[in-house]
């Protein structure tokens, strides 16, 4: 009870929903000097001195890009994403509009688009839905391993990969395969266009299979006869897969708002913007 009415009396900050893109003084030089680092070859001290500032400056968002762009020119594409969440946590409550779309650009790439696109149309499934999912998944980064030994862009499981590449007809199988993103993504994209049709186009209860299995999804989907998306994303029982599903449902939204213009006419929907829209009320909008 004394714990309840003090935390009652608690005045907690305000969350900021905007920032400033225009550096101040203080960011001005403190990006100068990270440039002027880097390009003595000083990277770790650059980053060193960008983190500090993200912290004490007040321009987190500027900071983070900056050291998000100096990740992508190298090719660590899971660490710029992390810089973003790590150093702009609440970059989700901002209205998109405030922020220039290099931010989010940033927060959201499309790295290997060519792959995506290309599986995206082979596969028959929407380019922005695999993009969230690889998203999600591994951040982009080919190189990610995950706690139950999944591995790559798609997370794939060696045993699983295993299956699938017989499947596709590769003659020899490692899992050291799964680190280069073509197999990866040729093998993951081919395991979600199974469970889509297994569960005869129920999206949602495809990513939920692919994140706790599908024997659960199917359980799950058995327990009534759902109207729309978001009544099967509520029921999910477990935590983590109905954060999943919304996650990557929202993070997919995101990416069609970004880069809609650029992706090809001719891609086969396979989530439709009809499915995202039913689902207000369980995603937290991004802006």
């Amino acid at each position: 009870q004394e714990v309840r009415r003090f935390l009652e009396k608690v005045e907690f900050p305000p969350r900021s929903r905007t920032h400033s893109f225009e550096p101040d003084r203080n960011t001005q030089i403190r990006l100068g000097r990270a440039r002027l680092l880097r390009s003595a070859g000083l990277d770790d001290w650059a980053e060193n001195e960008l983190r500090f500032g993200a912290r004490t400056d007040g321009q987190a968002p500027l900071l983070a890009m900056e050291l998000a762009r100096a990740a992508v020119r190298k090719k660590e594409y899971g660490k710029s994403i992390r810089y973003i969440k790590a150093l702009v946590p609440g970059y989700l409550w901002m209205p998109f509009d405030s922020a220039p779309e290099e931010f989010w650009r940033l927060a959201y790439p499309l790295h290997y688009k060519d792959q995506l696109l290309r599986y995206a149309r082979s596969r028959d499934l929407d380019l922005f839905f695999l993009a969230a999912l690889v998203r999600q998944e591994s951040e982009f980064d080919p190189r990610a391993v995950s706690r139950a030994k999944a591995i790559g862009l798609t997370q794939v499981l060696p045993s699983t990969g295993r299956e699938l590449s017989r499947k596709l007809g590769y003659k020899r199988f490692s899992p050291a395969m799964l680190y280069r993103p073509e197999v990866n993504l040729n093998l993951g994209t081919y395991y979600l266009r199974q469970l889509v049709d297994t569960l005869e186009g129920h999206v949602e209860a495809a990513l939920a299979s692919y994140n706790a299995g599908l024997s659960r999804a199917r359980l799950w989907l058995s327990w009534a006869q759902y109207r729309e998306p978001a009544e099967y994303i509520e029921t999910i029982p477990i935590t983590e897969t109905r954060n999943y599903v919304a996650i990557v449902l929202r993070n997919a939204e995101i990416y069609r708002r970004l880069y809609a213009g650029e992706a090809a006419s001719s891609l086969v929907a396979a989530l439709t913007p009809e499915q995202f829209r039913a689902t207000e009320g369980v995603l937290q909008p991004p802006y």
